[in-house]
Protein backbone atom coordinates (compact mmCIF):
# COMPACT_ATOMS: atom_id res chain seq x y z
CA UNK A 1 0.00 0.00 0.00
CA UNK A 2 1.33 3.39 -0.98
CA UNK A 3 0.18 6.52 0.52
CA UNK A 4 1.54 9.34 -0.43
CA UNK A 5 -0.12 13.34 -1.07
CA UNK A 6 0.72 13.14 -4.77
CA UNK A 7 -2.38 10.29 -5.12
CA UNK A 8 -5.62 11.97 -5.77
CA UNK A 9 -7.74 8.89 -6.43
CA UNK A 10 -6.98 5.43 -5.31
CA UNK A 11 -6.71 2.52 -7.38
CA UNK A 12 -5.77 -1.35 -6.87
CA UNK A 13 -2.94 -2.42 -9.07
CA UNK A 14 -4.20 -5.89 -9.61
CA UNK A 15 -0.63 -6.57 -12.16
CA UNK A 16 0.92 -9.97 -10.73
CA UNK A 17 4.30 -9.24 -9.46
CA UNK A 18 6.99 -10.62 -6.77
CA UNK A 19 9.48 -8.75 -4.39
CA UNK A 20 12.00 -8.07 -6.73
CA UNK A 21 9.23 -5.39 -8.11
CA UNK A 22 8.47 -3.84 -5.07
CA UNK A 23 11.17 -1.26 -4.83
CA UNK A 24 10.71 -0.59 -8.64
CA UNK A 25 7.04 0.09 -8.12
CA UNK A 26 7.09 2.35 -4.79
CA UNK A 27 10.93 4.31 -6.17
CA UNK A 28 9.07 6.84 -8.67
CA UNK A 29 6.83 8.20 -5.54
CA UNK A 30 10.33 8.75 -4.62
CA UNK A 31 11.42 10.52 -7.19
CA UNK A 32 13.44 8.26 -9.33
CA UNK A 33 12.25 6.09 -12.11
CA UNK A 34 14.06 3.37 -13.74
CA UNK A 35 14.70 -0.61 -13.70
CA UNK A 36 16.26 -1.92 -10.60
CA UNK A 37 18.42 -5.14 -10.87
CA UNK A 38 15.33 -7.71 -11.99
CA UNK A 39 12.59 -5.70 -10.61
CA UNK A 40 10.19 -3.48 -12.36
CA UNK A 41 7.72 -1.11 -11.84
CA UNK A 42 4.05 -2.74 -11.72
CA UNK A 43 2.26 0.87 -12.33
CA UNK A 44 3.93 0.48 -15.95
CA UNK A 45 2.23 -1.42 -18.72
CA UNK A 46 5.31 -1.35 -21.04
CA UNK A 47 7.13 -3.68 -18.49
CA UNK A 48 4.93 -6.54 -19.26
CA UNK A 49 7.30 -8.80 -21.74
CA UNK A 50 10.07 -8.18 -18.65
CA UNK A 51 7.49 -9.43 -16.22
CA UNK A 52 6.67 -12.11 -17.94
CA UNK A 53 10.41 -12.76 -19.26
CA UNK A 54 12.05 -12.52 -15.99
CA UNK A 55 10.07 -15.31 -13.82
CA UNK A 56 10.60 -17.74 -16.44
CA UNK A 57 14.65 -17.35 -16.77
CA UNK A 58 15.30 -16.96 -12.88
CA UNK A 59 15.71 -20.73 -13.15
CA UNK A 60 18.71 -20.57 -15.59
CA UNK A 61 20.47 -17.92 -13.40
CA UNK A 62 20.25 -19.60 -10.06
CA UNK A 63 23.91 -20.78 -9.92
CA UNK A 64 24.77 -17.49 -10.78
CA UNK A 65 22.65 -15.36 -8.12
CA UNK A 66 23.75 -18.40 -5.21
CA UNK A 67 27.43 -17.18 -6.26
CA UNK A 68 26.29 -12.96 -5.55
CA UNK A 69 24.90 -14.12 -2.26
CA UNK A 70 28.09 -15.86 -1.26
CA UNK A 71 26.18 -18.71 0.97
CA UNK A 72 28.59 -19.40 4.10
CA UNK A 73 30.98 -22.08 4.94
CA UNK A 74 30.45 -23.61 8.00
CA UNK A 75 33.18 -22.61 10.42
CA UNK A 76 31.61 -24.05 14.03
CA UNK A 77 28.38 -24.77 14.27
CA UNK A 78 25.64 -26.04 12.52
CA UNK A 79 22.00 -25.50 14.49
CA UNK A 80 18.91 -26.72 13.60
CA UNK A 81 15.94 -25.53 15.55
CA UNK A 82 12.38 -27.32 14.35
CA UNK A 83 10.66 -25.12 16.75
CA UNK A 84 11.15 -21.54 15.33
CA UNK A 85 12.14 -23.46 11.62
CA UNK A 86 15.31 -21.91 11.87
CA UNK A 87 19.10 -23.31 10.58
CA UNK A 88 21.85 -21.42 11.62
CA UNK A 89 25.12 -21.74 9.72
CA UNK A 90 27.43 -20.33 12.53
CA UNK A 91 26.03 -16.59 12.92
CA UNK A 92 23.78 -16.55 10.19
CA UNK A 93 20.02 -17.82 10.14
CA UNK A 94 18.28 -19.55 7.34
CA UNK A 95 14.09 -20.81 7.19
CA UNK A 96 13.27 -24.30 6.70
CA UNK A 97 13.20 -26.41 4.87
CA UNK A 98 16.39 -26.10 3.23
CA UNK A 99 18.93 -28.08 1.13
CA UNK A 100 22.46 -27.57 1.95
CA UNK A 101 24.84 -28.67 -0.69
CA UNK A 102 28.11 -29.36 0.46
CA UNK A 103 31.92 -28.97 -0.60
CA UNK A 104 34.72 -31.64 1.79
CA UNK A 105 35.48 -27.96 3.10
CA UNK A 106 32.11 -27.30 4.13
CA UNK A 107 31.24 -24.46 1.99
CA UNK A 108 28.07 -24.42 1.26
CA UNK A 109 24.99 -23.58 -1.06
CA UNK A 110 21.98 -23.19 0.19
CA UNK A 111 18.64 -23.99 -1.58
CA UNK A 112 15.03 -23.34 -0.38
CA UNK A 113 11.46 -24.18 -0.94
CA UNK A 114 10.35 -20.80 -2.86
CA UNK A 115 12.87 -22.29 -5.91
CA UNK A 116 9.29 -24.82 -6.34
CA UNK A 117 7.46 -21.44 -7.07
CA UNK A 118 10.34 -20.34 -9.66
CA UNK A 119 9.11 -23.81 -11.57
CA UNK A 120 12.26 -25.97 -10.20
CA UNK A 121 11.68 -29.69 -8.93
CA UNK A 122 11.02 -29.67 -5.14
CA UNK A 123 14.19 -30.00 -2.52
CA UNK A 124 13.50 -33.74 -1.95
CA UNK A 125 13.72 -34.01 -5.78
CA UNK A 126 16.66 -31.91 -6.35
CA UNK A 127 18.73 -33.75 -3.19
CA UNK A 128 18.66 -36.99 -5.19
CA UNK A 129 19.77 -35.27 -8.24
CA UNK A 130 22.87 -34.50 -6.32
CA UNK A 131 26.48 -34.98 -8.27
CA UNK A 132 28.15 -38.33 -6.43
CA UNK A 133 30.56 -36.03 -5.34
CA UNK A 134 29.14 -33.31 -3.26
CA UNK A 135 28.00 -33.62 0.00
CA UNK A 136 24.14 -32.57 1.45
CA UNK A 137 21.79 -32.13 4.01
CA UNK A 138 18.18 -31.46 3.78
CA UNK A 139 15.95 -30.42 6.80
CA UNK A 140 12.32 -31.39 5.27
CA UNK A 141 8.96 -31.92 6.85
CA UNK A 142 8.56 -35.83 7.23
CA UNK A 143 5.36 -35.84 5.97
CA UNK A 144 7.50 -34.33 2.55
CA UNK A 145 10.19 -36.98 2.89
CA UNK A 146 8.35 -40.44 3.83
CA UNK A 147 6.93 -40.02 0.39
CA UNK A 148 10.47 -41.30 -0.51
CA UNK A 149 11.73 -42.27 2.19
CA UNK A 150 11.23 -45.01 4.85
CA UNK A 151 10.85 -42.95 8.10
CA UNK A 152 8.98 -43.39 11.56
CA UNK A 153 6.14 -40.96 11.72
CA UNK A 154 5.05 -38.29 9.24
CA UNK A 155 4.82 -35.44 12.01
CA UNK A 156 7.73 -32.74 12.34
CA UNK A 157 10.87 -32.46 10.31
CA UNK A 158 13.24 -34.75 9.08
CA UNK A 159 16.90 -35.12 8.10
CA UNK A 160 18.94 -36.57 5.56
CA UNK A 161 22.12 -36.58 5.01
CA UNK A 162 24.64 -37.79 2.46
CA UNK A 163 27.22 -37.54 -0.47
CA UNK A 164 24.95 -37.87 -3.98
CA UNK A 165 22.68 -41.26 -4.13
CA UNK A 166 24.65 -42.62 -0.98
CA UNK A 167 22.90 -41.86 2.15
CA UNK A 168 24.27 -41.77 5.28
CA UNK A 169 21.65 -40.78 7.88
CA UNK A 170 17.74 -40.34 7.59
CA UNK A 171 16.51 -38.85 11.06
CA UNK A 172 13.76 -37.69 12.69
CA UNK A 173 15.04 -34.24 14.00
CA UNK A 174 14.19 -33.44 17.78
CA UNK A 175 12.93 -29.46 19.27
CA UNK A 176 16.96 -28.63 18.93
CA UNK A 177 19.85 -30.23 17.15
CA UNK A 178 23.35 -29.24 16.54
CA UNK A 179 26.86 -30.12 14.95
CA UNK A 180 30.13 -29.00 15.41
CA UNK A 181 32.49 -29.00 12.05
CA UNK A 182 33.56 -32.36 13.37
CA UNK A 183 30.23 -33.82 13.85
CA UNK A 184 29.13 -33.02 10.05
CA UNK A 185 32.15 -34.56 8.89
CA UNK A 186 31.26 -37.91 10.50
CA UNK A 187 27.95 -37.02 9.32
CA UNK A 188 28.81 -37.17 5.95
CA UNK A 189 32.03 -39.55 6.08
CA UNK A 190 34.13 -36.48 5.16
CA UNK A 191 37.74 -37.76 5.44
CA UNK A 192 39.71 -34.79 7.48
CA UNK A 193 42.58 -35.97 5.18
CA UNK A 194 40.14 -33.80 2.11
CA UNK A 195 39.25 -31.17 3.89
CA UNK A 196 41.82 -29.80 5.01
CA UNK A 197 43.95 -27.31 3.27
Amino acid sequence: MIVSANIKHPRKISTPGSTLDTGATILPFLGFTGVIGLGRNLMNSDTLKDRLFIPKKLPCWTTLMIRFWNFPRIKHLLLIDTNTKIVKIDNRQFKIPILIELTPELQTILKFGFYRSLGQKTLLQQSREISSKKYFILIERCKTISKIEKIAGTAGFCMIAGKGRLLTKITKLPEKISFSVNDLKHLLHISTSLSSH
